[in-house]
């Protein structure tokens, strides 16, 4: 379990890649709003403490990113049909730029 206290450095982000059993919970992470539900609860993921950030147990591969840019991403510049397939009546979104600094 994650320490509630702890907190992380948000000059970092993640990116973890999953077995495919995984699938269906991550789409579920992916698509609730943490406002409605306790996603690393109802996730059943282990979560995994590093020294900036934090991952899951589960994940297979983690790289570790120190944030160098942040860009809300203007949807009316994406072509119409990845608009309307993934942006549709969707909140924005941000682009990351990041050095990858571990791999774990």
């Amino acid at each position: 379990m994650i320490n509630k206290e702890l907190k992380f450095d948000n000059k970092y982000l993640i990116i973890s890649f999953y077995p495919e059993v995984y699938k269906k919970t991550l789409g579920i992470l992916g698509s609730k709003s943490g406002r409605d539900i306790d996603k690393m609860h109802e996730s059943g993921l282990v979560t995994k403490e590093l020294e900036n950030t934090m991952t899951f147990e589960e994940a297979e591969v983690t790289l570790v990113c120190r944030k160098l840019f942040k860009q809300t991403l203007d949807v009316n510049n994406m072509p119409e049909g990845i608009r309307k397939q993934f942006y549709e009546g969707q909140s924005d979104h941000d682009m990351y730029i990041g050095e990858v600094v571990d791999i774990i």
